[in-house]
């Protein structure tokens, strides 16, 4: 009886691997026991979904709607150097509230090396007197350090295109990082400040007098109104 049992499993288990093998390619599935498992429905992204009965019910995948864009999509495509970003135009307007925002970007983010007035003396840029010392009077342990960065106010800087100031704020250059995670409205704003830095490192006596009236009404605005103010226009 025994026997004939061990036998019975024997013969089953032969069986099995009988059925499992095969001559054709390795990809072939031989018989499947439970065939649903690898030939359940499947679709592929957009397309249409095939019920029982062979009628459309529905897609795999919606289709996006209208103006859906890709998380940190960014319309900017121009590579770094371009010569057609000296033809993209600045789309915000120069007023007082673009201004105060280009400044308070520019004291967050470019002042520690190009300095408050554009002079390339930041504070993490070594001071001229050889002392040794940064700008901000530190001492740094390593020689490594940055270079003195070009004036943001000089005459070569003032005849460079919008879009080329843009772009070179997108890409950075040189020992410049790239700001391309910044908003694009803020580094547009930038360029309109540097504009202001030329223009403050070249006014004349009257146009001084006329700041000096008016310097109560520039106060930063904070970054967070800024943003806000500008995407809701």
């Amino acid at each position: 009886m025994l026997l004939k049992f061990k036998t019975s499993i024997l013969i089953g288990l032969t069986t099995l691997c009988l059925i499992g093998c095969t001559d054709d390619e390795k990809t072939y599935r031989g018989w499947s026991f439970i065939p649903n498992m690898h030939e359940q429905e499947s679709l592929r992204a957009q397309e249409p979904k095939i019920g029982k009965a062979g009628k459309r019910s529905g897609r795999g995948m919606r289709i996006p709607v209208e103006g859906t864009v890709p998380t940190h999509f960014s319309k900017y495509k121009l590579s770094k150097g371009a010569m057609e970003a000296e033809k993209t135009v600045n789309p915000l307007s120069p007023t007082l509230e673009i201004l105060k925002g280009g400044r308070r970007a520019f004291n967050i983010y470019c002042l520690v090396c190009h300095g408050e007035n554009g002079d390339g003396d930041g504070n993490i840029i070594p001071n001229d007197d050889g002392s040794g010392l940064l700008n901000s009077g530190y001492k740094p342990k390593s020689t490594k350090h940055f270079t003195k960065p070009p004036a943001l106010h000089s005459v070569r800087v003032h005849e460079m295109k919008d879009g080329e100031i843009f772009n070179y704020i997108t890409h950075g250059g040189s020992l410049m990082p790239k700001y391309n995670h910044l908003p694009a409205e803020m580094r547009w704003s930038i360029v309109h400040y540097l504009r202001v830095l030329f223009k403050a490192n070249h006014a004349s006596k009257s146009e001084y007098e006329a700041y000096l009236k008016n310097k109560d009404k520039l106060k930063d605005p904070s970054a967070k109104d800024i943003i806000h103010n500008w995407r809701n226009k």
